[in-house]
């Protein structure tokens, strides 16, 4: 019989124990694996986007549905334009706070 479905508690409570230590290494496994990745590439932008290309490019990760307020969509384009006015807030948000300098270009170079 298997841990998984064994009545024994304390079974369980090993089998549960050791899968938090296997999902643990093959985290650290897969980071150290990228990390090398990105530190060995000599384009590491590219490399990194690879990487986020082939981890994100999994159905598990996408968004089937999104609430905000009180306002529920499972609509893949009301998701998008709810994703893009968000950013674009945010966007605007940050030039807003970003401080304006009055000098002009030829005040910063030299006769």
């Amino acid at each position: 019989m298997s841990c998984r479905g064994s009545n024994d508690t304390n079974r369980k409570v090993q089998y549960k124990r050791y899968c938090k230590i296997l999902i643990d290494v093959l985290k650290t496994a897969k980071e150290k694996y990228y990390d090398e990745l990105i530190s060995k590439s000599k384009n590491k932008a590219k490399t990194t986007w690879k990487i986020i290309k082939k981890i994100g490019n999994n159905s598990e990760n996408d968004i089937k549905s999104l609430k905000t307020n009180d306002t529920k969509t499972n609509n893949p384009h009301e998701i998008a334009n709810t994703f893009n006015d968000y950013f674009l807030t945010v966007m605007h948000t940050i030039i807003r706070s970003i401080k304006k300098v009055n000098t002009k270009p030829k005040d910063n170079v030299e006769p």
